[in-house]
C-alpha cells in the first residue's frame, strides 16, 4: 500500500475545495471579479512580506478574465510570478540599498 492512500487531507484541503466550487458556481463576467494586487499581499503576508518589500512599484497590466474561464487563471498565474519577484526584490534591496519597479501583463502570463 503506497503512502499516499494513507494520507489525511490537509487542514486547507477543504477551504481550497469550497473556494474551487465558489469559483465554478460564480463565474467571472467583469473584469472587477478579482484585485490582483490584494490578492498578491494576501499571499505575501503568508511569508511576512508585502508589496512594498520591492522597495518600487508593483503593477499588473490587464484583468480578468483574459480567456473564458471561471478561474481567474491570468491573475493566479500573475500573482504567483510576482510573488517570486516580489520576494527577489527584496533580497536585492536589503544586499544593495536598490528597490525595483515591477511589472507583469496578465495577457502574456498564459
Amino acid at each position: 500500500m503506497s503512502v499516499a492512500a494513507n494520507a489525511q487531507p490537509a487542514a486547507g484541503d477543504d477551504a481550497v475545495e469550497r473556494g474551487v466550487r465558489r469559483s465554478l458556481a460564480n463565474r467571472i463576467t467583469d473584469d472587477h471579479s478579482i484585485d490582483p494586487m490584494r490578492e498578491l499581499d494576501q499571499l505575501l503576508s503568508v511569508v511576512g512580506l508585502d508589496s512594498a518589500a520591492a522597495g518600487g512599484s508593483v503593477t499588473f497590466e490587464g484583468r480578468d478574465p483574459i480567456i473564458a474561464s471561471p478561474l481567474p487563471l491570468a491573475s493566479m498565474a500573475g500573482v504567483s510570478l510576482m510573488a517570486k519577484a516580489v520576494a527577489a526584490a527584496d533580497l536585492w534591496r536589503l544586499r544593495t540599498g536598490e528597490g525595483q519597479d515591477l511589472s507583469v501583463k496578465l495577457g502574456q502570463v498564459l
